[in-house]
């Protein structure tokens, strides 16, 4: 048995290391017709180092990018931003309005 067990844990795949996870993932439904969507969820810095994120990518959408709501003159407004910042062992949360 115990040769089994040996032989089992050698073929284990590695540990594998996580620097970043994005946990409870969610995009919004969109209505017919509609072009664009948002995801939201929240991004895990698991490193001793701050995070820089520049861009995104996804098998599932063509083009994504990163944006914030801004208000202006009683207006609710979505402008790109460059890149987003995630402290060391900290996390940012994607929400709407956000």
């Amino acid at each position: 048995m115990t040769a089994v067990s040996v032989f089992l844990a050698a073929c284990s795949p590695p540990a594998v290391e996580q620097t970043l996870t994005f946990e409870d993932a969610w995009v919004r439904a969109t209505p017919p017709g509609a072009m664009n969507t948002a995801g939201y969820g929240r991004l895990v810095n698991h490193t001793d180092l701050k995070l820089e994120i520049t861009a995104f990518t996804s098998p599932d959408y063509a083009d994504v990018s990163l944006h914030e709501t801004v208000i202006e003159n009683d207006v609710s407004r979505m402008r790109e931003v460059p890149g987003l910042s995630i402290p060391p062992g900290g996390e940012v949360e994607l929400a709407p309005g956000g």
